[in-house]
């Protein structure tokens, strides 16, 4: 399956939130005066319906408070997998978003320590991983729509616009029998970008997969090391 690029901006506002429930947290910028936390949660709205949400709060006391939390989700259904950097003075954000029961990325930027987010869609996909590398963003996701593919895009423009998505890796019903679908971490330095992931086979062995692409030219070499899961 191709990926498309969204262009939709804005956001759907819903409900109230009256009930805490699963919470995952992500803090930034600990022992900084401007910290930050990207979490999600599991939010009653009305007549016992709950959804997943995706929140962010801010302190600018060393941590000694937090504001009040903000939906940042771009949805009216479940908003989860939160992913937060800062880059210089920029606070990053990305997670996946249901659009339609669809999986897609959204992304958003703060460059004002995370009082205000220019908040935009990015690609179909879901379990984004997001770093940087000076002033340019690497993103890494998957395709659930075609067994986990995993995909590449980057921004050389401190995430104004993000490149085609490049397909990295192919998945098939050998490589991911119970169709579990990887979870790609991606990491870079001053000369490569590297992309791993887990893919399990009918007996739950798994095997680790690499991608580097060596020098930042966009071509990639995968290879895999077979492990045991224990």
């Amino acid at each position: 399956m191709k990926t498309r690029l969204l262009i939709i901006i804005g956001i759907i506002v819903i409900g109230i939130v009256s009930t805490w429930a699963i919470t995952t947290f992500v803090d930034i910028g600990m022992d900084q005066k401007y910290q930050y936390r990207f979490w999600q949660k599991n939010i009653e709205f009305e007549n016992d319906i709950y959804y997943l949400r995706v929140l962010f709060s801010r302190s600018d006391d060393y941590g000694k408070t937090f504001s009040e939390p903000i939906d940042m989700s771009m949805t009216n259904l479940n908003a989860h997998e939160p992913k937060i950097i800062l880059m210089s003075k920029e606070v990053i954000l990305v997670w996946r978003d249901e659009v339609y029961d669809i999986p897609t990325l959204s992304f958003a930027k703060s460059t004002d320590l995370g009082e205000t987010f220019e908040k935009k869609r990015l690609f179909y996909g879901a379990r984004p991983d997001i770093k940087h590398y000076g002033e340019t963003l690497y993103l890494t996701y998957i395709d659930l729509e075609s067994r986990g593919e995993v995909w590449y895009s980057k921004s050389n423009d401190r995430g104004e616009t993000f490149s085609e998505p490049k397909l990295i890796f192919k998945v098939d019903w050998q490589l991911d029998p119970y169709n579990e679908g990887a979870i790609p971490i991606i990491d870079v330095d001053a000369d490569n970008v590297t992309i791993t992931w887990k893919m399990y086979d009918k007996d739950w062995q798994y095997t680790v997969w690499k991608a580097v692409d060596y020098g930042k030219d966009g071509t990639f070499e995968v290879t895999s090391f077979p492990e045991i899961r224990k």
